[in-house]
């Protein structure tokens, strides 16, 4: 565990691919991948406050900030859970002279259901992914998701998947530049108004 998974370099805007390549350098920070570590606790529970408190502004109907301080990641999502179909990949930077967890992507394999009406096939669900709010757009969650890929990928998964709401823009327009496209709507009609 700590292993660095690789060092992604953070690419241009409008770049889109996951191929892994040299250093990254953001701000002089250099970005690294690797798996998370109980010793990640306290930095992933801050980011996962942050991505709630993103989320509860855009749809406070549905979401709103936790009221205790509960884990980093869900138990399924935690540290060390790598050989369990589940990791949780975190982007380590410099600030200062620090090293810190600047973000972090949750990941869990998914085999279809047993249904004859079904192509059968592995995929893997992004279950969260969160760039610290003063680090974003330097291509963090870029270099976050091409690791996805590339661990989607030597886990036999056939693509990646995941769910972004719609007023999260920023969000949509990341996935969008890095080739994801729609393949179905989540709709709603409210009735208790």
């Amino acid at each position: 565990m700590g292993r660095a998974i690789e060092k992604i370099e953070a690419p241009p805007r409008g770049a889109v691919g996951i191929e892994p390549s040299g250093p990254a350098t953001i701000r002089r920070a250099s970005v690294r991948i690797r798996p998370a570590s109980p010793l990640d606790a306290s930095s992933l529970a801050a980011l996962r406050r942050q991505a709630e408190k993103v989320h509860a502004r855009l749809l406070p109907d549905y979401f709103r900030v936790a009221t205790d301080a509960g884990p980093g990641v869900p138990p399924s999502r935690s540290p060390g859970t790598a050989g369990t179909g589940a990791v949780t990949l975190v982007a380590e930077g410099n600030r200062g002279r620090n090293h810190s967890v600047l973000g972090y992507v949750a990941l869990r394999l998914v085999e279809t259901p047993r249904d004859p009406a079904i192509t059968p096939r592995r995929r893997t669900h992004v279950e969260t992914i969160v760039v610290d709010e003063e680090h974003r757009s330097r291509g963090i969650g870029t270099a976050l998701m091409r690791a996805a890929a590339a661990w989607a990928s030597a886990h036999a998964a056939a693509e990646l998947v995941l769910t972004v709401w719609s007023e999260n823009r920023a969000a949509e327009a990341l996935y969008r530049r890095l080739g994801y496209r729609p393949i179905a709507q989540v709709l709603r009609l409210r009735i208790d108004a």
